[in-house]
């Protein structure tokens, strides 16, 4: 079974986290890097309506561009939105995975590929 880390090793191989901008909040943002991947979404950004498509999917490992998030959670409650969909995916077991400025950057990354 593949897991998040194969994955993950695997992009970073194309796009280092060293070669993110400082105080971009790249990498694993909630769930596990040994957690098994059954079903994978990749999107732009990880929003209430992507969350529960997930969910309704089954999927296990959400691969996004923008992080989930970008500043730190200051108090976890959940009748802030934002606070709401990180409690759906760690109760749905869903990892996330963000990968911004790093993508960004590499050769054959996202601003090549728009200046192209």
């Amino acid at each position: 079974m593949t897991k998040v880390i194969d994955i993950v090793n695997k992009f970073e191989e194309f796009a280092p986290k060293r070669i993110a901008e400082d105080g971009d909040p790249i990498g694993l943002q909630l769930g596990s890097l040994h957690n098994d991947v059954h079903k994978m979404m990749v999107t732009l950004d990880v929003r209430p309506e992507t969350v529960d498509e997930a969910i309704e999917n089954n999927v296990d490992f959400i691969f996004a561009h923008h992080p989930a998030m970008f500043v730190p959670v200051k108090k976890f409650d959940l009748d802030i939105p934002q606070n709401a969909m990180y409690a759906k995916l760690i109760k749905h077991d869903i990892t996330v995975y963000g990968a911004h400025t790093n993508l960004d950057n590499a050769n054959g990354g996202m601003n090549d590929w728009l200046a192209e």
